[in-house]
Formats: C-alpha cells, structure tokens, sequence
C-alpha cells in the first residue's frame, strides 16, 4: 500500500482491525478515522505519517490497542486519548512529539 490513508475509511463504522503498519503510506491521521466507533486495533506504525495526532481518535471507545509508533508525527499528545477507557496497548515511539504525558494518559488503569 502506498499514498495516503483516504478519509472515507472513517465511513467503515464496522471496522474492527486497521492494520496497515510497515507500508510506504504518508501524510496526516485523518480525523474521520474517530468516527469508526467499533474499531478495536489500530495499527499504524511504521509509516510516514505526519501532523499531530488527531483528538478525535479519543472517541474510538472500544480502541483497545493504538500503533502509532515509527512515524513523523509531531505535536502534543491529545489528552482526549486518555478517554479511552478499553485501551490497553499505546506505541507513541519514534516520533516528534513534544510537550508532556497527560494526567488522563498517566491515570488510565488498564493501559
């Protein structure tokens, strides 16, 4: 796979595994993809992305693991991901993310 991940994936309400890590995509999360209200597994990593994390991945509340690992992302991480509640599993390596852990990311008991 190749290019950028299209922003009606955000349309697949039914997803449950997105994994296209290690694959020479690029540009920005789209934030259509917090629309996918089912998704459980979002693999991400390795890829060339880049912009910030996107707050509205926060609403995915059956997320249980996020890859985001690998990539050119940059920014804060959003505090809105410490609203998922099932998450258990957070790859944030290899980025250029500044700024601090949130208190939300800090206090989750399952991660």
């Amino acid at each position: 796979l190749n290019g950028t991940i299209p922003d009606a994936l955000g349309d697949l309400t039914n997803l449950d595994t997105l994994s296209v890590g290690d694959n020479p995509m690029g540009g920005a999360i789209p934030s259509s993809l917090g629309r996918l209200s089912r998704l459980r597994n979002a693999h991400l990593n390795n890829l060339r992305l880049s912009g910030p994390i996107p707050s509205e991945l926060g609403e995915l509340s059956e997320l249980a693991s996020l890859f985001l690992g690998s990539n050119r992302l940059n920014g804060t991480i959003p505090s809105a991901l410490g609203d998922l509640s099932e998450l258990r599993m957070l790859d944030l390596h290899g980025n250029g993310l500044m700024g601090t852990v949130p208190s939300t990311l800090v206090d989750m008991t399952k991660l």
